[in-house]
């Protein structure tokens, strides 16, 4: 909701991947992210992709996709994490910004290690 409140003002589009939005292992989330956003008024911002991030990552950077701002909240393992970062990077527009939720977490914590000693990001404390 915040992502797409401030993004309103820019007219700029939100790509949303979440492949439990309406099945899920843990039950049915019946598509309730997707109808607080259309209820909030966003639904012109939003281009839903309903499978897992390295898929959908993969699939917007083989197709040309380039980004301004990504939103890491996957799968908190190492490896899945490591791999939405890295389609990202590919995907992040020169000054562009990567947010990783739960960076407390040890996986995350890892990738962002990685990210940080590898990559040329500047870390903007939170």
């Amino acid at each position: 909701m915040f992502i797409c409140d401030a993004l309103s003002s820019y007219a700029k589009q939100h790509i949303v991947i979440d492949p439990h939005q309406y099945k899920s292992p843990l039950g049915s989330w019946e598509g309730i992210g997707l109808a607080n956003l259309r209820r909030a008024g966003h639904s012109h911002l939003i281009r839903f992709i309903e499978d897992p991030s390295y898929r959908a990552l993969s699939d917007l950077e083989r197709n040309g996709q380039t980004i301004d701002f990504a939103f890491i909240d996957g799968h908190h393992a190492f490896d899945f994490a490591l791999l939405d970062f890295f389609f990202i990077d590919r995907m992040l527009r020169p000054g562009g910004v990567v947010v990783f939720d739960d960076a407390d977490w040890p996986a995350i914590r890892k990738v962002c290690r990685f990210v940080r000693t590898n990559r040329a990001y500047t870390v903007i404390p939170g």
